[in-house]
């Protein structure tokens, strides 16, 4: 599970794709949830610091001190989205919690649960 420690990291839009492709063909549980870890984490990046915009106590909780969006966010948001809406009652609930501990942000999210 080392290689989506890795992916998770790299924000390209290959990556997104590429992540995407290999989960509509998964028959692993194990990996499904990998490949489901990984584009919650690639859901943000972090901002570009401006010098004032962490005030004196950063969040340091993560993944991101300033999770700000980049072009692949939507695309992620809507695919994972949808992956909530399939999903089984056990997958569903690992997904919830996945995007509780990445902190994505979605009204679509807080409508379900």
């Amino acid at each position: 599970m080392g290689a989506f420690r890795v992916l998770q990291l790299l924000h390209e839009p290959q990556v997104v794709n590429g992540l995407i492709s290999r989960l509509h063909n998964q028959n692993d549980p194990t990996r499904t949830r990998g490949i489901l870890t990984a584009l919650c984490r690639l859901h943000y990046t972090d901002g570009e610091w401006k010098g004032d915009s962490w005030g004196t106590r950063p969040d340091t909780s993560g993944p991101y001190y300033q999770p700000a969006d980049w072009a692949e966010t939507s695309k992620i948001a809507g695919f994972l989205n949808s992956a909530l809406h399939e999903a089984d009652h056990d997958n569903a609930a690992f997904l919830v919690a996945e995007l509780t501990r990445h902190k994505v942000q979605s009204p679509e999210y807080s409508r379900l649960f």
